[in-house]
Formats: structure tokens, sequence, C-alpha cells
């Protein structure tokens, strides 16, 4: 009986929180742009180089491009919330002061013009170890955390449910693409569960 309520008791807490996220995201009525951010790791390849770790750093940045063109194609094939753009993380600043010429990429990884319609939210992704700003999520492995950018800052959403990851178990033996691809499939269902929870999207941030 107690191991049912336990269950219970947790199911309902997920879900509370799922709806907390998705009211979140609805009071937005006029939609989103989202903007993934691309993490380079730059600083850490060039301390490898100069601590001599010159194999170890061109692998890292090998296995850091073969990780952005996991993460493109699989928003191109499992991600419809909303339009989707990217940058990279050494232009962080530069985005977040609304400075976008020759910084937001296409899925091409081109540069584009970007003039985002004000009436618009902007989300801003990541793709990586879960707990990247000290939160505790459902997961510790490899996800997607979503937040949105209000006064030129990076706000989190007050629900776990903004990071989509692969749990432990079976699914670690995907492969490294799939662990991508799955946890954009989760994050874009869980942001168009908006459109079925029926919330009210007349408030504004």
């Amino acid at each position: 009986m107690k191991i049912k309520l336990v269950v219970l008791f947790l199911m309902l807490t997920s879900n509370i929180s799922n709806v907390f996220f998705t009211q979140q995201v609805a009071e937005r009525e006029d939609g989103y742009i989202l903007l993934m951010r691309l993490q380079t790791q730059e600083k850490t390849i060039e301390e490898m180089e100069k601590r001599g770790f010159k194999e170890q750093a061109a692998q890292r940045r090998k296995d850091t491009k073969e990780r952005h063109e996991y993460i493109v194609r699989a928003y191109k094939e499992y991600f419809d919330f909303c339009p989707v753009y990217f940058f990279y993380s050494s232009d962080s600043k530069a985005i977040l002061s609304g400075k976008y010429e020759g910084k937001i990429l296409n899925d091409k990884l081109e540069s584009v013009d970007f003039n985002p319609d004000p009436t618009k939210g902007l989300l801003v992704a990541d793709y990586g170890m879960a707990n990247p700003t000290g939160e505790t999520y459902r997961f510790n492995n490899d996800g997607i955390k979503v937040n949105y950018i209000k006064d030129g800052k990076i706000v989190g959403f007050n629900s776990d449910y903004s990071y989509q990851g692969v749990s432990r178990g079976v699914w670690l033996f995907l492969s490294k693409y799939q662990k991508v691809a799955r946890s954009i499939k989760k994050i874009n269902r869980t942001l168009r569960g908006v459109g079925y929870l029926g919330l009210d999207k007349e408030k504004t941030w």
C-alpha cells in the first residue's frame, strides 16, 4: 500500500510540474523563436593544446563538431514547435545584448539576417549534462534544457520539465545521435503540450 501511495504521489507531482511548465509557455500568446546554443568548448580545447595534449584537443574539436551536426539534424527532423536558429556559445554575450549580426545561424550553420518579431518570446536551449545551473533534474544525463531570454538575461522556467533527456537504463545503449534526437523529440512534445492543455493564453510575461 505504501509503495502504491509513493508511486501515486510521484505521478501527481510530475504532472503538476509539467502543467506549470506548459502554462508558463502558454502565457506568451504570440509564439516563440528558439535559439539553440552550440557549445564550442574552445577554452577547454585551447588549454589542452597549451598543455601539450594536441591529439586529445583535436579529438575534442572533432567530437564537438559532430555533436553540432547531430543537434542540427535532430531539430530538422523532430522539432516543429517554433522556428529554430543556432548560435555558438562564444557569441552568448552578444546574443543576450541583441547584437545578432553575423552570429545567428540557419540549419546549414550559415549566418543569416535575424530581426526577431518583438512580440515573440525568445527561447534559448542548451544540450549537455543535466544540472547546468545548479537545479536538480529527473535525469542525470545529457539532454535539452530550455530557458527564455528576458531583459538581456537567461531566465529558467519554474519546472524540471524544461529539461528533457535520456534516462538511465536501456536508453544508454542508444547511439550518440539517437540520444540527441530523443531529447529533442521529448522537449518538442512537451512544448507542444501547451496546445492540447487549453491553458489561458491571454497573459504575457
